[in-house]
Formats: C-alpha cells, sequence, structure tokens
C-alpha cells in the first residue's frame, strides 16, 4: 500500500506539472509527509486538450455514498483488483489522474510490535507520478482521489508486500489519455517500477504521526539501500 508521500522539492513539483499541463502556477509548498484525508495536487485529463491540475482530497469516497460522515474511505486501490470491484470499475474507465511526488513512506514489520519507517524514492529523489482514480466532487465534499498499488519490485519486497504504481513516460502518457482502457491494458500498466531505478533509506520515528510535517521526517537514520544488494543492518 502507499499510506504517505513527499514532495520535498517545490520548484521542481512545479515544473512537473507544468510540463504536462501547459500552464503556469505559482511555487508549491514544500511537503514532508502528505496524509489521508488532505488536500493535494492533482493532475487529470480535460476531454480533448490537455490534462489539467485539480486539488483534490485524498482518500477516494463513492458518489453514491452520500452521508455526511463516509462509511468508508478508499486510500488505495489493489490494481488486480480494479475490475472486480464496483466503487473502482467506472472510475478507472472514466477518472483516471496522476499524483506528482517526490518519495513515499513504508513501513518494515519485522515483528508484529515493531514498525520501521522507511522514505523509498527514485535516484537523485527525482520527481515521479503515481496512478490514480478519482471520484467528482458532491455538495457534500471536493474530488476525491485514490493510489493505484501493484505487487512490489526486489528492493521493495523487502519492506512491504505492495507498492504504488509509478509511471514511467509511455505509460503516463496512456493514462492521463481520456476514454476507456482495457484489463490488458491496465495490467501492462500497473506493474513494478525498474528497482534499479529506486532506492531506500530508513527514517526516524517522528514520519509515524501524520501530524507531523517537518524536514525531519525525510532525514536518512542509516546509509541507503543498493537496489542491486541487500538492506544488512
Amino acid at each position: 500500500m502507499c499510506g504517505r508521500y513527499t514532495f520535498q522539492h517545490a520548484e521542481a513539483l512545479r515544473q512537473l506539472i507544468e510540463s504536462l499541463t501547459g500552464e503556469s502556477y505559482e511555487e508549491y509548498f514544500a511537503r514532508y509527509n502528505v496524509a489521508p484525508t488532505q488536500d493535494n495536487p492533482v493532475v487529470a485529463p480535460a476531454g480533448a486538450g490537455r490534462p489539467r491540475r485539480h486539488t483534490m482530497r485524498w482518500g477516494l469516497i463513492p458518489a453514491s455514498d452520500q452521508a455526511e460522515k463516509p462509511k468508508l474511505i478508499h486510500v488505495n486501490a489493489r490494481s488486480e483488483e480494479i475490475y472486480g470491484k464496483r466503487t473502482f470499475k467506472e472510475a478507472v474507465q472514466l477518472r483516471r489522474c496522476v499524483v506528482p511526488a517526490d518519495g513515499y513512506y513504508e513501513w518494515k514489520r519485522p515483528d508484529e510490535r515493531t514498525k520501521l519507517p522507511h522514505l523509498i524514492s527514485l535516484r537523485e529523489r527525482r520527481p515521479f507520478f503515481m496512478a490514480g482514480i478519482y471520484e467528482e466532487a458532491t455538495a457534500l465534499r471536493p474530488e476525491t482521489f485514490a493510489l493505484l498499488t501493484c505487487a512490489p519490485n526486489r528492493l521493495m519486497a523487502q519492506i512491504h508486500d505492495r507498492m504504488p504504481v509509478i509511471l514511467a513516460a509511455p505509460s503516463l502518457t496512456r493514462w492521463l489519455h481520456p476514454g476507456p482502457i482495457s484489463p490488458a491494458e491496465l495490467a501492462s500498466i500497473c506493474v513494478p517500477y525498474d528497482d534499479a531505478a529506486m532506492q531506500v533509506w530508513p527514517v526516524g520515528a517522528v514520519v509515524n504521526s501524520a501530524r507531523h510535517e517537518v524536514p525531519e521526517c525525510v532525514v536518512p537514520v542509516a546509509p541507503h539501500v543498493d537496489p542491486q544488494g541487500s538492506f544488512g543492518f
């Protein structure tokens, strides 16, 4: 799964979004611990034109749930199960989006009582887009989104059994193309990202609380993990 993410470098985030939308934006604020229920920049198709930036709330709420307090908020959607769930089946056909980030957190659990936070990113902490789906705004709430997940690559498998779908250039273009997508296309897009292009660091327990939005969240507490090796600590 993916329960927290970052966009530490605000200028790089702005440039990344502008490269897709062709529109200019003011610089964003750096975020070190983005959590569910928060409002965040997201890019979604806009008919026949270029994609557009939206501000959406993380945690997809189905349009059928019109309660003031929704029964369930979907932070993630398992890509392998998306066609079998009514909540997601229509959204993946009609309401795909991409979510910018430059890192995400996952917690390794060596035993039932221990949770060890790790920050995962691309090499040089380059920004990237994660695949998402969304629901339109209602009278009760803004647009909401969920991140798609897939099986882990070899690097992530040492920490968790899921990872977000990170989109390389060809898949990114297809994901943002309006209109239906077949199960075969979906399966070809929702694959583990190349582990050789990624890196991971253990970070401090400060990130465990979503209330902590500070640079200390991303500070390594041990050397990074080589994707070609193993943790070794």
